[in-house]
């Protein structure tokens, strides 16, 4: 017995055109994958519950992720390297801290200062705490 081929086409291109619709969905409402951004370096005393491929936030809302993570070993301080959304300004007086996750690893947190110069592209900060 055979079953009507121009179905089962049918049925497998709705299944594949709701997967990507799903993808990108998702893509918007979480950044991920952002194609335009600039790199920041901080260096922090401690980063406990940060990994690579967490958010930064600022307001609680995601405006990058972290790139990468090293120790310095002349200073032992972590130097992470961020990837910042473009549309995105800090000021240089910002204040830089890790808060934990709830139930995953934690994020960096960005409260961002009154100044009106902003960090520049490629520049490394060192946080204050």
């Amino acid at each position: 017995m055979r079953t009507s081929g121009a179905f089962e086409v049918l049925l497998s291109a709705g299944v594949i055109a709701v997967a990507v619709t799903f993808l990108i969905f998702m893509r918007l409402q979480t950044g991920t994958g952002s194609l335009t951004g600039y790199e920041l370096n901080i260096q922090m005393k401690q980063v406990d519950s940060l990994a690579k491929g967490a958010d930064v936030r600022i307001s609680g809302v995601k405006v990058g992720s972290v790139a990468a993570m090293a120790l310095e070993p002349k200073t032992y301080l972590a130097t992470l390297r961020l990837d910042i959304r473009s549309d995105i300004a800090i000021p240089k007086d910002s204040r830089f801290y890790v808060s934990p996750g709830t139930m995953s690893s934690g994020f960096l947190s960005i409260t961002p200062g009154k100044s009106k110069d902003t960090i520049a592209p490629g520049d490394t900060i060192r946080a204050a705490r």
